[in-house]
């Protein structure tokens, strides 16, 4: 009876253990299900969070890299100066007379000869600026060639043509006799007077 008893108390022994064992092995199963949902959930939040991190260092990045102040930019090229003509003529070798207009609004350099022949013909370069000292551009201008004692004109009607930046090229200009010409730049109501010596 006793080794009966025995027997049953072992069996018994080795099916509790066993019992004992599948709880623990099915709540170390449980745990380790557990552990790694937690692992996959805390990799999705971060994967989730990885743009919005990714956008706020790109944003970072270019606001580092902007260093620039509008005193940095080049300002725009000042192109109200720029030639619209070519100017054909060569008077490097002629006198520069330089005078201001009747009011006093322009100064203007004429360069040319100041002594001619009669029928002779020749032309100019007026540089005209502003009282401000600014190029006169885009003036319409009107040339005069006026004998001063007979008050006739020469032989030709004077033309002008722009060249740009305040300069101005005049042609046209033969006198048809001896004597002392004017020649005349009027600016609407002004007036810039030279004259020129004819033998």
């Amino acid at each position: 009876m006793r080794i009966c008893l025995t027997i049953v108390g072992i069996l018994a022994s080795l099916l509790g253990g066993s019992r004992c064992g599948a709880a623990a092995a099915s709540a170390g199963g449980s745990s380790a299900a557990d552990n790694g949902q937690n692992a996959d959930t805390a990799e999705a939040a971060d994967v989730a969070g990885g743009p919005d991190s990714g956008i706020k260092a790109a944003a970072d990045v270019a606001a580092a890299a902007d260093t620039s102040t509008a005193a940095d930019v080049p300002a725009a090229a000042d192109t109200s100066c720029t030639p619209i003509a070519a100017i054909t003529v060569d008077l490097s070798d002629q006198p520069v007379v330089n005078m201001t207009s009747k009011s006093g609004k322009y100064a203007v350099e004429l360069q040319g000869p100041t002594a001619l022949k009669g029928g002779q013909p020749a032309s100019y370069i007026a540089t005209i600026a502003d009282d401000s000292g600014a190029a006169a551009a885009g003036l319409g201008l009107k040339i005069a060639f006026i004998h001063s004692t007979m008050g006739h004109g020469g032989s030709k009607v004077p033309k002008f043509t722009e060249i740009g930046c305040g300069v101005y090229q005049i042609d046209n200009i033969v006198p048809s006799m001896g004597g002392v010409w004017w020649l005349q730049l009027k600016m609407g109501t002004d007036l810039c007077q030279f004259n020129i010596k004819v033998g």
